[in-house]
């Protein structure tokens, strides 16, 4: 899914899996983040979700410390983080 303004231009997009739900990947362009971008493509991918019957999106594991903050910030149900391979040492 990607996030354009109203001329066109890229500002993010997320890699969500319609079939298992995982977002595995979201990123938004540096001058918009912050103000509701990634949040707001979750919202219509959960909507989405939501009309057709498809998956609804689901926090991966695999998660930064920005994508662990956004995911509580948005919500659902948020898994614990798998540890990192430097972590486990």
């Amino acid at each position: 899914m990607e996030a354009r303004d109203s001329s066109g231009s890229y500002l993010g997009h997320m890699d969500w899996y319609k079939r298992t739900g995982e977002i595995s990947n979201i990123n938004v362009i540096g001058r918009v983040q912050g103000l509701g971008v990634a949040t707001s493509m979750h919202e219509k991918a959960t909507k989405l979700a939501a009309d057709t019957g498809i998956k609804a999106p689901q926090h991966s594991r695999h998660r930064t410390d920005k994508g662990d903050a956004w995911a509580r910030k948005v919500g659902g149900n948020v898994p614990p983080r798998k540890a990192e391979p430097e972590d486990e040492e």
